[in-house]
């Protein structure tokens, strides 16, 4: 369960700007250290879908997980980098607003913590995803974090928050990503990219939620360091 939470953690914040544009991301494999875990993890992460819908003024990024057992929907102001999140987690329902104190705390923490990452382009190294031409690129922090993506530059949205790499800075967007730490590693592939999308998508959730801050939200994440989870991660553009 430790490690679901971790990676539910490390995409909870995974948003995008720019433009109108549409990306939908799915897991295209996860391994892990032996069988029991590996049969969790395709158990409840294999299906996982990610959605962004972005444009100049909002981004909104769902995260859905267990056949819909697991919903987050995040809004992200492209300008400020400020966000609201919403999660249902089995019928309980939270509208995460960060305060300003908060907000200003990670992009602290992000902003030292991007130094400490090496970035290795891996010349001749390219995929074609959804008609795009992707290179690859390899990123680590050296404290057991490590990434390979394959990034197009002719999609011209910023992704600014894949979790684990806030703070990283490159020029694109990245199609195909694995991310790899405890043992686990779990890979997204995007499976659609549209130029526009309806207008309707950027309305938030219905519902019931109660509001609270970020800091008391880590308290219903046990198993997750929110610390960590905002201290490293990549930001194409």
């Amino acid at each position: 369960m430790r490690k679901i939470n971790l990676i539910i953690c490390l995409v909870a914040l995974m948003s995008t700007a720019s433009f109108s544009q549409y990306i939908k991301m799915g897991v295209s494999s996860v391994k892990a250290e032996n069988a029991e875990q590996q049969q969790q993890m395709e158990g409840t992460l294999k299906t996982m879908k990610m959605e962004t819908f972005a444009n100049d003024d909002q981004v909104r990024t769902d995260v859905n997980m267990m056949g819909g057992m697991v919903v987050m929907s995040t809004f992200t102001n492209p300008k400020t980098d400020e966000f609201i999140m919403y999660m249902d987690m089995m019928g309980n329902k939270m509208k995460v607003v960060p305060t300003a104190a908060e907000l200003t705390s990670f992009k602290s923490e992000n902003d030292k913590k991007g130094s400490d990452f090496k970035i290795v382009e891996v010349p001749g190294d390219t995929k074609t995803i959804l008609g795009f031409n992707c290179n690859r690129f390899n990123i680590s922090n050296g404290d057991g974090m490590n990434f390979i993506l394959y990034v197009t530059k002719d999609i011209k949205i910023k992704a600014n928050n894949i979790q684990g790499m806030e703070g990283v800075k490159f020029d694109g967007y990245p199609l195909e990503y694995s991310m790899e730490a405890m043992g686990a590693k779990m890979t997204f592939t995007a499976e659609k990219f549209e130029k526009t999308f309806d207008t309707a998508k950027m309305t938030p959730p219905t519902g019931t939620y109660k509001e609270v801050k970020f800091t008391d939200f880590k308290k219903h994440m046990p198993g997750m360091s929110f610390s960590q989870r905002k201290n490293k991660s990549d930001s194409p553009r």
